[in-house]
């Protein structure tokens, strides 16, 4: 029932167009996302957060490069294919049609424009996000005495209950759980809106700068092949030995591994158009300030 109410919501928004139902709805997310950041700074352990936050940054950015390059190769342990390799996998998986959905967004933009909202703002605000509620989960955690890690690791818990737990300590935390859901809800269908556009937009022609919008009818096919594949990878990875979301997850890592050398190549064409635009740029430069003196 869930997937079918995301998937006719996400449909929905993907046909009106990216100024009308996928742009109302992602702000309406932005503005839920600050308010609950906001409000776990404000009635959370504030003071916790702001020590632990910059402390564990001033961890990550010193680990960084042994975390993204250790391969355990000797203790054999599953950190590598738990974080790093599915990370890096399940990223140059949605790359390609992410990064065309925000090209897309770009025209009329510049690229400065363009690096601060869609790469600088993000990294800020996922950093204090972390500070917030990662600070005040562990927090509540301490003081608690491993109340939400034993919940995560209970078979009748996990990961979705631990959130709600962690809830119980704020204020109006039925209304935060509310609120919660619908972030949730919301961010599934931003996301699933913005493929299901760039997807028809790859399966159509002319889509230009004067008409961006592919056809209405070809979103609504891709809509509901997507919203059929969630589907089957719920349904089809119950009673086996790997669940349907673990399959997802391989399939991702698999399809991501090829799709690196196509990302290089285009890192590569990219740079050698910016420094060719920039040659051009200085030429027209040079000749139109000839022009001007020989007019003088």
């Amino acid at each position: 029932m869930l997937i079918i109410l995301i998937t006719a919501t996400y449909i929905i928004s993907s046909y009106t167009g990216l100024q009308k139902g996928i742009k109302f709805l992602a702000d309406q997310n932005t503005k839920i996302f600050i308010f609950l950041l906001v409000f776990v700074f404000v009635f959370g352990p504030t003071i916790f957060i702001f020590n632990i936050g910059t402390q564990s940054t001033g961890y990550f950015l010193t680990h960084l490069p042994e975390r993204f390059l250790w391969m355990s190769a000797m203790e054999g342990s599953e950190w590598p294919r738990w974080w790093p390799i599915f990370n890096w996998s399940i990223w140059l998986a949605y790359a390609p049609i992410t990064g065309m959905f925000l090209a897309r967004l770009a025209y009329g933009r510049t690229m400065k424009q363009f690096v601060t909202v869609n790469l600088l703002f993000p990294s800020l605000f996922g950093m204090l996000w972390f500070w917030a509620f990662g600070g005040a989960s562990i927090f509540y955690d301490w003081k608690g005495d491993g109340q939400l890690w034993n919940l995560i690791n209970n078979e009748s818990g996990g990961l979705e209950l631990s959130l709600f737990a962690f809830l119980e300590h704020l204020p109006l935390s039925t209304v935060i759980s509310w609120l919660m859901l619908a972030v949730i809800f919301i961010s599934f269908t931003t996301l699933a809106d913005s493929l299901t556009t760039t997807v028809s937009a790859l399966t159509t022609t002319g889509n230009t700068i004067l008409r961006p919008e592919p056809p209405a009818k070809i979103k609504v096919f891709w809509g509901v092949v997507m919203g059929l594949m969630a589907l089957l990878t719920i349904t089809a990875g119950t009673g086996g030995e790997i669940t349907g979301v673990d399959a997802v997850k391989q399939m991702a890592t698999v399809a991501g591994f090829p799709i690196l050398f196509f990302i290089i190549i285009q890192i590569i064409s990219t740079l050698k158009g910016i420094t060719n635009q920039t040659l051009y740029d200085k030429s027209a430069s040079k000749e139109e300030k000839v022009n001007e003196r020989k007019n003088a």
